[in-house]
């Protein structure tokens, strides 16, 4: 299975009927050079907030750490990330006193690390692909996590993780929290709940892929390509633009089929999805790619399931 650039779709532009903002793409792309970690920082109004090398801990193997340096207060506090942050990518605020940690484990796989400041403690971490965190810091969207190579008919399980709420509450019923993998809602495809490796060896070689990562616009919204590859020919299937809302603990997820579609790598797919444009006109812009033609409106999304975030996520661990 890939997570690296493979054959995937190229598609086109949708609106909704709120005002435009700044799109939020996933994960930092930086490259993965885990033996020369490049200077990740962040400010807040309490704290500065510094990832560091360390030496190997013999017992843990963890490498990496974030330094706490609390306003107004001399100490500075020590955080040893686990093993699995081969690299760290990113600092991100989040809500109640959390920092979001973006990181590689490998140049494929992603790490994701919650902080609690207020205990400075690693409260959660977790494998997954292509993370994107919401504005506001309350969610992170990413791919449910399979082992990226010695596995055949992976299936891309897009998945929501609300920081605000307990690494229990994100987690199925009976999940023990060391279990990384089995994490967060279950988004997309429609009527999937998040069983423990539900993701792999999928029935007839059909292969869901999640093409190019999630783009918030705003930070109650976001939008992503899904499509199908099957394997093991590569042929692309028709791909679908979906649209997910957040309100009042209920997720609505709506999408719409994209008809015309060329074959492009994985990553270059990112700068078509960047350009989605939201507006308050009801009306949607167009891709500057001639082969681009469609446009969508509102009413041409169907509406595909809603995901309730106030109960716990539905699945069953292993």
């Amino acid at each position: 299975m890939r997570r690296f650039p493979i054959l995937c779709f190229l598609f086109i532009s949708c609106t909704v009927g709120i005002c435009q903002v700044a799109p939020q793409a996933s994960s930092p792309r930086l490259d993965f050079d885990p033996e020369h970690q490049q200077p990740v920082n962040l400010e807040t109004a309490t704290l500065s907030a510094e990832a560091i090398s360390t030496a190997p801990d013999p017992v843990t193997g963890s490498m990496r750490a974030i330094r706490l340096m609390f306003h107004g207060e001399a100490k500075e506090i020590l955080v040893h990330l686990p093993f699995q942050f081969a690299q760290v990518n990113s600092l991100r605020q989040g809500p109640a006193g959390t920092l979001i940690i973006l990181g590689k484990v490998t140049g494929s796989v992603d790490e994701v690390g919650i902080l609690d400041t207020n205990t400075s403690k690693l409260i959660d971490d977790f494998m997954c692909y292509e993370p994107a965190i919401s504005p506001d810091g309350k969610y992170i969207a990413f791919t449910k996590f399979y082992p990226p190579h010695g596995i055949e008919s992976a299936d891309d399980h897009s998945m929501l993780y609300a920081v605000e709420r307990s690494p229990q509450e994100n987690r199925p019923k009976g999940a023990h929290l060391s279990k990384d993998e089995d994490v967060g809602f279950e988004i997309y495809p429609p009527g999937k709940v998040n069983w423990a490796g539900d993701n792999i060896g999928v029935a007839d070689r059909l292969d869901n892929i999640v093409a190019g990562g999630y783009f918030w616009k705003g930070s109650d919204q976001y939008f992503f390509a899904y499509g199908v590859s099957i394997a093991p020919r590569g042929v692309a299937g028709q791909p679908s633009l979906v649209w997910v809302l957040i309100g009042d603990g209920t997720v609505s997820i709506r999408t719409v089929s994209v008809t015309q579609k060329k074959q492009v790598s994985e990553y270059a797919s990112l700068a078509y999805l960047q350009r989605i444009d939201v507006t308050s006109s009801g009306f949607v812009t167009k891709f500057s790619e001639p082969v681009l033609k469609d446009v969508f409106r509102r009413e041409d999304f169907v509406t595909d399931g809603f995901v309730d975030l106030t109960a716990l996520p539905m699945g069953k661990a292993q």
